[in-house]
């Protein structure tokens, strides 16, 4: 029996959104990276060292520093989805028209 394929749907992708609305402008934005995008939010810049981490024996391993890391990454991801997707609704309906109808289909696809 095949395996099934996963269904991805509701994939929205914080730097695409970033993009969408850089877009408008003449030059894009330097950096659409989560870090890049996340400064709106006067949070400092923070880093993980995952080749020292990945490099040390498992019971050696930061585990709790990791898990804050990663943490960190979601909460920003998921703030930035909700902030950039208000920020694009209140520029224009033909920009969240084309977010919706194209750009996030393209990613649900590339997902996929």
């Amino acid at each position: 029996q095949a395996p099934r394929r996963l269904r991805i749907k509701n994939v929205t992708d914080t730097m695409l959104l970033g993009y969408a609305l850089d877009s408008r402008t003449e030059a894009l934005a330097p950096g659409l990276s989560l870090k890049e995008l996340s400064r709106r939010y006067d949070i400092p810049d923070y880093h993980f060292d995952f080749e020292a981490f990945w490099a040390l024996p498992y019971e050696e391993r930061p585990w709790r520093r990791f898990h804050e890391y990663q943490g960190l990454d979601c909460f920003l991801t998921a703030l930035l989805m909700k902030d950039l997707s208000m920020e694009i609704d209140e520029e224009s309906s033909k920009l969240g028209e084309v977010v919706r109808e194209y750009l996030v289909p393209g990613t649900e696809a590339l997902a996929e």
